[in-house]
């Protein structure tokens, strides 16, 4: 009934080239992305452990600049923020504190969190149609990743990741358990003929 939103941003620096051997003529891109960066990765540190918590994943970072004799005029990052749903609102402006006027955001996607209440009508009923099926109760958990039950939430609509027993999720080795199909399609049964 929780998944995490995605946040793509590209952070770009901009400096002043010189020469390698006269850097305090120049503004090194790289130095203020890094200086950035770090400021990031204070605001959202990584946890040991598995926690919900919105995190900031550092996936690139790039210059154009090939010589090491010169200072990088340019510099940029990628970052992929996966943000809880108490976070989603703010996320892109605690971002842009941390970046300061040192670099620009640029925004590729956000897309919403998932947060749909325990107790919503549709779970209660969800979760009544598993006891029904299968003799235990119907847990709820927030998803670390994102949910394509997000493009449901986008326009006000309840979803929640819901499906057979199964493994290796979005791997190669994938996997769905037959029997646990015809579970699946029991329990949907059950709940659609108590929404009627």
């Amino acid at each position: 009934n929780q998944a995490k939103g995605i946040v793509w941003l590209k952070v770009h620096a901009q400096g002043v080239t010189a020469h390698g051997a006269y850097p305090w003529r120049g503004q090194n891109a790289l130095a203020l992305l890094t200086a950035a960066w770090q400021r990031i990765a204070e605001t959202f540190p990584v946890s040991s452990t598995e926690t919900w918590a919105t995190t900031v994943n550092l996936a690139r970072i790039e210059t154009s600049n090939v010589a090491f004799n010169k200072v990088p005029d340019d510099a940029h990052m990628w970052l992929d923020v996966r943000c809880t749903p108490a976070d989603a609102a703010t996320v892109i402006a605690r971002i842009r504190d941390c970046v300061g006027d040192t670099c620009r955001i640029e925004v590729l996607a956000d897309e919403p969190a998932l947060d749909v209440p325990a107790t919503h009508p549709d779970i209660i009923r969800l979760q009544a149609a598993v006891q029904a099926v299968r003799g235990m109760p119907a847990l709820l958990h927030a998803a670390m990743g994102s949910s394509d039950a997000r493009h449901f939430t986008r326009v006000g609509c309840a979803g929640v990741e819901f499906g057979p027993v199964g493994g290796g999720i979005g791997s190669d080795e994938e996997w769905t358990s037959v029997a646990g199909l015809a579970d699946y399609t029991a329990i949907l049964r059950h709940f659609l003929g108590a929404v009627r």
